[in-house]
């Protein structure tokens, strides 16, 4: 099957999903060798690791009707028989008619994903084929052993524990109230545990520099932009806790990342994060900092909880299988008509 990925994504999509799909994609046609892939995308740039099925296309975005023909032609060129296009919460499937993409096509989003139930859907169609799949990334071929973790934590936060925050630096998991939250731990606690958070930049993350710059604490905070993915998950592996806070319009990345790795949690409770488990400290966002602060207090203080969180964790993990999602995934495309 011939299948065009649009991957022109606009400058507000959050790069930790990007970066989470366009691995996907990879990983598909490495599943799928029968297959042809093609990456639309508006970044010229060189892809060296790309399997031999799959190519990227540079294709600048025009004006509606222009961008519509060329696209159109380009799908006709490739002998496309499917057109992806990429939300946050998913992707959407459309299917040419008559094995020959038109401009109609292009409004035919009857065949949806979604890797979790979005607070608000991303459009309004009563006949679409809506599959929900959870998302999962490809777990680690072992656990770092005792010396690893050790090196790690020797690297990135001094040879420390400490809690792990993922995702994108962004307003939108709440930050700046979780340093006062980290503020609240540290008064408590009077120790060296540290406060890592690892993430891909947006443009708020120099406002958020600049408020850690004054930090009390900063001294006992690391903030790591843009690293491997393989070194995230191993630090969420070896971290004390992993801490995801946040609104019901962000993804569920961080806390997916989390229960792979059979990390005790600590999250706020909201729609988007209950949908993957119930096993973690729930944080009311009304009460965000104080109850944050507290929790991590009470986790700290409280070796036998922290253990029991993760051993529930695990039960959670075993629905997230990065084999099944691809399976999944194809299955859809496929039947998408």
């Amino acid at each position: 099957m011939k299948i065009v990925v649009d991957f022109r994504i606009d400058k507000k999509f959050s790069p930790a999903m990007a970066a989470f799909l366009e691995q996907l994609w990879i990983d598909l046609a490495i599943y799928r060798p029968d297959s042809q892939i093609m990456l639309l995308t508006n970044e010229d740039g060189t892809h060296e690791t790309l399997p031999g099925n799959m190519t990227v296309k540079y294709s600048k975005r025009g004006l509606p009707l222009l961008k519509q023909l060329k696209l159109v032609k380009l799908l006709n060129n490739f002998a496309a028989e499917r057109y992806i296009t990429l939300q946050e919460d998913g992707i959407t499937i459309i299917t040419a008619t008559d094995n020959n993409f038109k401009i109609k096509d292009l409004l035919n989003l009857r065949c949806r994903i979604q890797f979790y139930k979005a607070a608000e859907k991303p459009y309004n169609n009563d006949d679409a084929q809506v599959k929900l799949v959870k998302p999962a990334f490809e777990p680690l071929s072992e656990q770092p052993s005792w010396a690893e973790a050790e090196s790690l934590k020797t690297k990135y936060s001094g040879g420390r524990d400490f809690f792990l925050i993922t995702g994108d630096i962004d307003a939108s998991y709440e930050l700046i109230e979780l340093l006062k939250a980290f503020s609240i731990f540290k008064k408590w606690q009077q120790s060296n545990m540290q406060l890592l958070i690892v993430g891909f930049e947006v443009p708020w993350t120099t406002v958020f520099e600049e408020k850690l710059s004054t930090y009390k604490y900063r001294d006992d905070v690391t903030l790591l932009k843009d690293i491997a993915y393989e070194e995230i998950v191993k630090l969420a592996g070896i971290s004390y806790a992993v801490l995801c806070p946040g609104t019901n319009n962000v993804h569920p990345l961080p806390l997916v990342l989390a229960i792979q790795h059979a990390a005790a949690i600590i999250a706020s409770d909201i729609e988007v994060y209950r949908q993957f488990t119930d096993a973690a400290i729930w944080i009311d966002n009304k009460n965000m900092m104080e109850e944050f602060g507290k929790a991590m207090i009470l986790l700290y203080k409280d070796e036998d909880q922290k253990r029991v969180l993760a051993q529930q964790v695990k039960k959670d993990a075993t629905t997230l299988n990065r084999a099944n999602l691809l399976q999944q995934i194809w299955q859809q495309i496929n039947a998408c008509l």
